[in-house]
């Protein structure tokens, strides 16, 4: 608008016909951002919960346990919500 020295409503409907004109690569961009996070956090997790088992069976403590439910449970848990608060900052930049 400042640049063309067109007014406000011709300028708001040249920009809408060009969000419009590249949406589709916005979307699959988007998309594809989505399924990187998601695969991150899920790939996050289950490396913790392996790396939690092999430190149990590696010192010796998985004895004192009757099964690793609980504490996979919670590590899991603690794991999604660290890790979805940092990808939270990531998604805002993409």
């Amino acid at each position: 608008m400042a640049i063309a020295g067109e007014g406000f409503g011709v300028s708001s409907r040249k920009s809408m016909f060009l969000h419009m004109k590249h949406l589709h690569k916005f979307d699959r961009a988007m998309n594809f951002t989505n399924l990187y996070l998601t695969l991150s956090k899920l790939s996050l997790v289950i490396l913790n919960l392996l790396l939690m088992v092999g430190i149990m069976k590696l010192t010796g403590d998985d004895y004192r346990i009757s099964g690793y439910q609980g504490p996979g449970f919670f590590v899991v848990m603690i794991t999604y919500f660290v890790s979805d608060f940092f990808m939270g900052f990531y998604e805002m930049i993409a």
